[in-house]
């Protein structure tokens, strides 16, 4: 179940009295009847059944988008619905034969709302089946685009994009321009040019996490680098740059961080040795600078 943003409804999969299937619910907070939000399965079908978890309340509360089995058993599409009741439109638009929007993939969604609730964006195997692709819709229905370039042959989205806090770019790995070889690129949520925010990756090298600092003008990564033996931290501007490593090789390898509220500095922690119990927290400028020693771990 999700409670909206506004905290008038909560929105929950079950299957009532009566129900063929798991069906989609909403229902005031506060109490009151429940009003089903999932459509009908087309005539002859085996009733469509929600994926646990698989569906999203956008954030300003007016609708719900959903994955579901609804018109094709088997076939999983996208589906948004006034957070009232009403019509269904099923936004993925064509599909492929076989080809089905994403699952959860462990803690990364399918699909995501546009924090400015305009646009879902998702990942599919639309076009060709097995083959995955980032796609963006408006949340009421409308045009289907593409998001990534062209894929080279066994070429892939991976799991995990991330939209900007402004709604306006989002960012994901692909194995876009060399086969099974994950890079992160950034892209206008609506469409256009894809660029890649890094340089080149040495044999090994994989993009090991990613987060958008919440004022939206750059992106930190962490680069695991098999061949110099440690991973390493870099930040580069949302819209592609320069990537300047923000970490200092001699104080070990940064293992998590996160960016602060004002978008200044990123927060990490390192070790002296992965076997060590001893630990340090840094704060280093989000545009590269000298890294300040916050807290030892005995």
């Amino acid at each position: 179940f999700e409670v909206t943003a506004d905290s008038s409804r909560v929105v929950y999969t079950a299957q009532h009295h009566g129900d063929p299937g798991t069906q989609l619910y909403a229902a005031p907070v506060g109490g009151g009847a429940p009003i089903r939000l999932s459509g009908p399965s087309a005539p002859g079908e085996v009733p469509g059944r929600l994926d646990t978890d698989d569906f999203t309340v956008s954030p300003d509360s007016s609708r719900v988008i959903y994955r579901a089995d609804q018109d094709s058993d088997g076939d999983h599409e996208l589906y948004s619905v006034p957070i009232g009741g009403g019509q269904v439109v099923e936004i993925s638009g064509t599909i492929v034969a076989g080809g089905d929007v994403s699952s959860r993939g462990g803690h990364a969604p399918g699909f995501v709302v546009t924090l400015d609730s305009s646009r879902v964006i998702y990942r599919a195997d639309q076009d060709s089946n097995g083959i995955f692709e980032l796609y963006s819709v408006p949340t009421g229905g409308g045009a289907v685009t593409k998001l990534n370039s062209p894929l080279v042959a066994d070429g892939d989205v991976n799991f995990g994009f991330v939209v900007s806090p402004d709604s306006t770019r989002v960012i994901y790995r692909a194995g876009q321009d060399v086969a099974r070889l994950d890079e992160l690129y950034s892209v206008p949520a609506v469409g256009g040019a894809a660029v890649k925010l890094h340089e080149s990756l040495d044999p090994g090298d994989r993009i090991q996490s990613f987060e958008v600092s919440p004022d939206s003008a750059r992106v930190v990564y962490v680069v695991d680098r098999l061949l110099k033996l440690r991973p390493a931290l870099f930040s580069v501007p949302i819209g592609g740059g320069s990537p300047v490593q923000i970490d200092v090789p001699d104080e070990g390898p940064p293992e998590d961080f996160t960016i602060s509220p004002d978008s200044t500095m990123v927060v990490y922690g390192t070790r002296a040795c992965p076997a060590c119990t001893a630990g340090f927290v840094w704060a280093v400028p989000i545009e590269g600078g000298q890294p300040q020693l916050l807290h030892t771990l005995a």
